[in-house]
């Protein structure tokens, strides 16, 4: 367990300096490059759904940036071509729209 909060922990380190990088990107939009950097760690599966929402949240507090807990929840993340990213909760709508 202590190995894996480690490597959240450096992952923590280096998405600040990232996130920072990639904010021109989206405008300034804190919210809208926090979602996309969220939704880059969730493609990735180096962690788990959950560790990379903790990752995230640790990183938005450490840059000081205001995001709703909402916007780092899966339910708004997706993986490529469209399918829902691991450990996702969709509503029903969602799932209605959801094409495979």
């Amino acid at each position: 367990m202590l190995a894996a909060f480690d490597v959240c922990a450096d992952l923590v380190t280096q998405m600040v300096p990232y996130c920072q990088r990639t904010l021109a990107e989206f405008g300034g939009d804190q919210t809208a490059t926090a979602k996309a950097v969220f939704q880059g760690l969730l493609n990735k599966r180096w962690c788990t759904a959950e560790q990379n929402q903790w990752i995230m949240r640790k990183t938005v507090q450490q840059l000081g940036w205001v995001v709703q807990e909402s916007d780092l929840a899966f339910e708004h993340c997706f993986t490529v071509g469209g399918r829902p990213a691991e450990g996702a909760q969709l509503s029903h709508k969602e799932l209605a729209s959801y094409h495979v």
